[in-house]
């Protein structure tokens, strides 16, 4: 028999339950906590220096980890890898604060260790005056953070000179490769400062399994222990805010396993391939700080999900384990109502949409026993919100864009290879050679296409649209739309190529305009796309430029991330260039990316005047604050093949 009383959701009711998460009602006894997360880190030495002093201040700093190079490089995936270690390493240690510099290497190693916590770092600035620096952070956190546990993550030369001002030892200069050490200075007022130095993760000087270039994003479970802390930051930042963007107190989301609704991936963790028998996911919004999130059935996701089950459930074998049965069937519908009457929600809404995909989740099987499950007067408080899940889907965290910017690089590599005489050999090779070549080489990478991969050929004089797999031949102009998927992100990219004839060094200068053409029309619809308007807006008014240009096109691009056509406003569709209802007219928001997707046609003159299509695809990000911009740069020159070439793919 299912549980219908209190004790199902354990010995503390839902809403303390929520209090206790709370951001920012944490203990302020710094280093205990620590100390338990620390221990084996810092051993016997930490231990007598926390039993010296007890409720200190504890102060844990860190060097940002492996960098890339540039003015204001990030990390490396080694150096991503390394963050990731020092959020486990800190795992339950309960922190306070967390302080990094304005640098993205030092604000993205502080990011998983905040995203487990389930807040924001807060940036303190550095500039040339690092002596100055050191003296004033020391002194805002002794005045702000006195008996707790902040973390520092700073440079090679604000380390020493932080931890001299806060009394302590800084040991030896820290080396250029050195990328592991860490300090823990203590405090208490009336005793000395007490500062340990131990190291973390992976020694510096030391090569990871992962980095290796068949493995370009790290391991499966590297990739992944990445991916949950994205998981944990949506749910805890971008979820709350959009269901009271949206008048929403209450979110259900039930599905069965290998029926999951479209937005099952964006809220569990990527070790989950499926929503296991059924799975009620709800969320509730209480307020700025109670905010919960439940799974009847299913598991926790990491920590990130209350789980609920009758504990009264018959004992049973599963595997080498006991425990007790999973909810199924109309019992597993009795659990919802405690859930729901607990949170008493005004508004309850549910995945139905008549135009968005992404929003239809809800099955009509699924919706009946809904309905059935709630008790009035909730049922009468459900609506459709289809907005909900579409925007949570929409937006990208800024964090994801350094991992999504090294994916595109390997799209463009690839690409770049597969348009070269490494793999093209004029007069022999098919577009499918070219075609199976890069499925073989996302599959060599540990990667995979959303999609099967297409190289199609303009040739002058012949019209080749029915062309199955054609030869390629000198003078051919070539494209490809090409994308990947690694690490929940998908890459949606198209580029155009021109082999080159014998003594050919660059491609006729009709196709080069015909290519500055397209890029044209790509720089206009990215100028256009604009936070706040529509998809048909933006569609309007760039054709407006677009016909006042002169260039003959069309537009048809899409919003990308968790999947390549990704939930958002689409911008016209190649054979709907009026508009699209409905699916266009969703606003334009910040934190999106979109596939900037169009082609233009231009007369050739060198090909008696033979209109030559330049479709041309490039991923665009919108930033927090609405401006736009290229992920990589996009295509601003025919990539030309030649009979024998290095390899271009390094």
């Amino acid at each position: 028999m299912a549980c219908l009383a209190s004790r199902c959701f354990g010995e503390s009711s839902a809403r303390s339950r929520r209090q206790m998460m709370a951001p920012g009602r944490r203990r302020t006894r710094g280093g205990e906590l620590l100390l338990v997360a620390l221990g084996l880190l810092f051993s016997a030495e930490a231990e007598r220096a926390l039993a010296q002093q007890p409720d200190p201040t504890v102060i844990v700093l860190v060097r940002h980890a492996e960098k890339e190079e540039g003015g204001d490089p990030g990390l490396t995936p080694a150096g991503q890898l390394r963050a990731i270690d020092l959020a486990e390493t800190l795992a339950g240690s309960e922190l306070d604060a967390v302080y990094s510099t304005q640098f993205r290497r030092t604000r993205q190693t502080a990011f998983p260790v905040a995203a487990r916590l389930g807040f924001e770092e807060r940036v303190f600035e550095v500039s040339g005056d690092i002596e100055g620096h050191a003296a004033d952070l020391a002194q805002h956190l002794l005045s702000t953070h006195r008996g707790q546990a902040v973390l520092v993550v700073g440079h090679s030369n604000t380390l020493p000179e932080i931890v001299t001002a806060l009394g302590g030892e800084p040991g030896p200069p820290i080396g250029e490769q050195e990328y592991d050490r860490i300090y823990l200075v203590i405090l208490q007022p009336g005793h000395p400062a007490r500062t340990v130095r131990t190291r973390y993760g992976v020694p510096h000087g030391i090569g990871r399994i992962g980095t290796a270039p068949e493995r370009p994003f790290g391991t499966v479970q590297q990739q992944e222990r990445l991916q949950q802390t994205w998981l944990s930051v949506r749910l805890r930042r971008v979820l709350p805010r959009l269901m009271r963007e949206h008048g929403v107190d209450m979110w259900i989301v039930p599905m069965r396993e290998y029926n999951e609704d479209p937005v099952f991936r964006a809220l569990v963790s990527p070790t989950t391939m499926a929503a296991r028998r059924r799975t009620i996911y709800v969320f509730c919004d209480g307020g700025e700080d109670d905010f919960e999130r439940v799974a009847i059935g299913g598991t926790s996701q990491g920590g990130l999900y209350r789980v609920v089950r009758d504990p009264d459930a018959r004992l049973g074998a599963a595997g080498a384990s006991e425990r007790r049965a999973e909810p199924f069937g109309p019992e597993q519908w009795q659990l919802l109502p405690p859930v729901v009457e607990e949170c008493d929600p005004e508004i309850i809404a549910v995945n139905v949409s008549h135009t968005h995909a992404f929003s239809d989740g809800l099955s009509a099987g699924e919706w009946e026993q809904l309905s059935q499950a709630l008790r009035p007067p909730y049922l009468a408080r459900v609506v459709r919100r289809e907005r909900l899940a579409l925007d949570y889907m929409t937006e990208r965290l800024p964090e994801m864009l350094p991992t999504y910017e090294k994916i595109m690089e390997r799209a463009h590599t690839i690409i770049r290879t597969a348009f070269s005489g490494e793999v093209i050999e004029p007069g022999k090779t098919t577009t499918d050679d070219v075609v199976w070549w890069m499925r073989q080489r996302v599959n060599d990478l540990g990667l995979r296409v959303w999609f099967q991969p297409s190289v199609s050929v303009q040739r002058h004089g012949v019209t080749m649209s029915d062309s199955v797999s054609p030869v390629i031949q000198p003078g051919d102009v070539l494209h490809t739309d090409f994308g990947i998927t690694a690490m929940g992100l998908n890459t949606d990219t198209q580029h155009m190529a021109y082999v080159l004839r014998r003594g050919e060094r660059e491609a006729p200068a009709g196709l080069t305009r015909a290519l500055e053409q397209g890029s044209r029309l790509q720089r206009i619809v990215l100028d256009e796309t604009r936070v706040g308007r529509t998809g048909n807006q933006v569609l309007a008014a760039a054709r407006e430029r677009m016909a006042a240009e002169g260039i003959d096109g069309t537009v048809y691009t899409h919003p990308i991330g968790d999947h390549g056509h990704g939930a958002g406003p689409l911008i016209g569709l190649w054979d709907r260039q009026e508009g699209v209802p409905g699916r266009g007219d969703v606003p334009v928001r910040p934190n999106t990316w979109f596939s900037i997707e169009l082609q233009a046609t231009t007369p050739v003159p060198e090909w008696d005047g033979q209109r030559v299509r330049m479709a041309l695809e490039e991923e665009a990000a919108i930033d927090e604050a609405g401006v736009i911009g290229w992920v990589l740069e996009a295509q601003d020159g025919l990539h030309l093949i030649r009979s024998v070439e290095g390899s271009a793919e390094q």
